[in-house]
């Protein structure tokens, strides 16, 4: 590669007159191939699920009452389009046989996005800037997006139930700090399992409680679970403990 640095390789062509960057992240990679192998996992249950529930129907041992048989035509729209909707369909391949269904991992397409995990490409007409900066700014470009989606679905920028300047100024002046906080999860979940959104919810199992015998009053926090704590570590936060439920006594 032309050109590289601590994270990221760099190089350029020039092909029919137009230019084109090539980079390669090995971060990136990793997100790319993890990302992939869970979508497959989970598009492989749908589809034996499916299967078997086509199986159950041509060998007549639906039960009465549970609804319409599936048909091989019937499951073969529900996994293409299961298939469709999560940009899986390129690497699966789908065809009848007899009365059943033949679904296969495409392995030399599996094989080819291997190949490309890590890489990105980018066309620009700018001669001036360098194969990094390219590549800085369209990150730049793409975290800008991601903001705009964040805002508008998971922190719920609108729609906005206030109708003064002020409250709706505070609404979204909250917004985005929750934006701000969502990034840095983002940033510090980066190579794990979790989004920012997983992460959130399953911390949101984390309760505290108040036991009342008689006249006594005892605070506590539910026991943590494994995953609620290397959340938490991976966060680089110290997990809640009964300590610091201290100013919860003035309530």
């Amino acid at each position: 590669m032309a050109e590289h640095s601590d994270e990221e390789l760099y190089d350029e062509m020039v092909y029919q007159g137009r230019r084109f960057i090539i980079s390669y992240n090995k971060g990136r990679a990793k997100r790319d191939r993890d990302k992939r192998e869970r979508a497959i996992e989970k598009a492989r249950s749908f589809i034996d699920d499916r299967l078997r529930s086509l199986r159950r129907s041509t060998d007549g041992r639906m039960r009465k009452g549970r609804g319409r048989p599936l048909t091989s035509e019937g499951a073969y729209n529900a996994i293409h389009d299961y298939l469709r909707d999560h940009k899986l369909l390129r690497l699966f391949d789908l065809r009848f046989k007899g009365r059943g269904l033949l679904v296969n991992l495409n392995q030399k397409k599996l094989k080819w996005e291997e190949r490309i995990d890590g890489v990105l490409v980018l066309e620009t007409s700018d001669e001036r800037l360098s194969p990094s900066e390219v590549v800085r700014q369209y990150k730049n470009l793409q975290d800008l997006e991601r903001c705009f989606r964040t805002l508008k679905s998971s922190l719920e920028l609108r729609p906005m139930y206030h109708w003064t300047p002020d409250r709706i100024g505070a609404h979204v002046f909250i917004c985005v700090i929750a934006l701000q906080l969502a990034r840095l999860m983002r940033r510090r979940l980066s190579g794990s399992a979790w989004s920012w959104e997983k992460a959130i919810e399953r911390l949101r199992g984390i309760k505290t409680f108040i036991i009342k015998t008689g006249a006594t009053r005892r605070r506590g926090i539910t026991v943590a679970d494994k995953e609620q704590k290397a959340i938490c570590k991976q966060l680089g936060l110290p997990f809640p403990q009964y300590k610091h439920l201290s100013s919860l006594e003035q309530m």
